[in-house]
């Protein structure tokens, strides 16, 4: 008993340990942690729990095709080509018909226009005739296309043409005559892909501007003012023994003065030349 006393408290009373000591927990000595590998955070569940996908990438819109180009195009004066007196008897020609003044303030601005007809492309090219048809007593435009025209889907031009003057009034205009027939002349120019151009109005054929409208008018002379000297402003004025159905007597070149005498449904009695008389209308001489 005394021995085995001493072979268990002995090594109590010297410090000594006779077993292996347990490693601790906060020993300095433990082995560091393997690291562990980092993970992916999966996408959060929606609250449906369906899990929400990355946005995608916008695709890219291409841009819009640029529009079609437009021909160039010039309008040339028109062209009185006949007309249709009272009394049914056609004329021919603007020294028959007297001329006819304002319509190419009407026709010429709509005719421009023909740049944007469906029937016109960037590389349109020849010349369309367009012949007007206009009836004072009804105060309506017919349109029509020449045969002299040479672009392609002249049905197409000859549609934009009716459409552009559909309600157009002839009121306005100062007329001899109930009836007249005017040409027109448009060139095409092809402008494949520059930018379109209108090239400014002119006699494209030879025809001088005052073949309808007058180059210019006088302005009428006050009230009291000398009446002897009034000039015809038409390209020829047309000089009747009676107004609006008188026989033709005598033709004046524009220019040409004249004396005023009455005044009968815009028709002036006139005197000219010599002391010869007759009736011309208010038109012709500016007024």
């Amino acid at each position: 008993m005394v021995g085995f006393a001493i072979g268990v408290g002995w090594p109590r009373l010297v410090g000594a340990k006779l077993g292996p000591s347990l490693p601790s927990e906060t020993t300095s000595s433990a082995p560091a942690a393997r690291a562990e590998s980092p993970t992916v955070a999966s996408p959060s569940p929606s609250a449906s729990g369906v899990a929400v996908a990355p946005a995608s990438t916008p695709s890219t819109v291409p841009a819009s095709s640029a529009p079609a180009t437009m021909p160039a195009l010039s309008v040339n004066h028109g062209v009185l080509l006949s007309c249709r007196s009272d009394d049914g008897e056609t004329l021919k020609g603007v020294a028959a018909c007297g001329g006819l003044a304002g319509f190419d303030a009407i026709a010429q601005p709509r005719l421009r226009k023909l740049s944007q007809c469906p029937a016109a492309t960037g590389s349109t090219s020849g010349k369309l005739s367009v012949v007007f048809n206009l009836d004072f007593t009804s105060k309506r435009v017919g349109t029509d296309v020449g045969k002299s025209t040479t672009v392609s889907d002249p049905q197409g031009f000859a549609t934009c043409v009716k459409t552009a003057f559909q309600g157009v009034s002839l009121g306005a205009l100062d007329h001899q005559n109930p009836r007249y027939t005017i040409g027109y002349n448009i060139q095409f120019s092809p402008t494949d892909h520059a930018a379109p151009t209108v090239a400014p109005s002119g006699p494209s054929d030879g025809v001088p501007a005052a073949a309808v409208t007058p180059s210019g008018r006088p302005t009428p002379p006050s009230k009291g003012a000398d009446e002897t000297g009034v000039e015809v402003a038409w390209e020829v004025a047309i000089v009747r023994d009676a107004p609006r159905t008188g026989a033709v007597v005598a033709r004046l070149p524009r220019g040409t003065k004249v004396k005023l005498g009455a005044n009968q449904e815009g028709w002036f009695k006139i005197e000219y030349g010599t002391g010869a008389e007759g009736w011309v209308y208010r038109g012709a001489l500016g007024r």
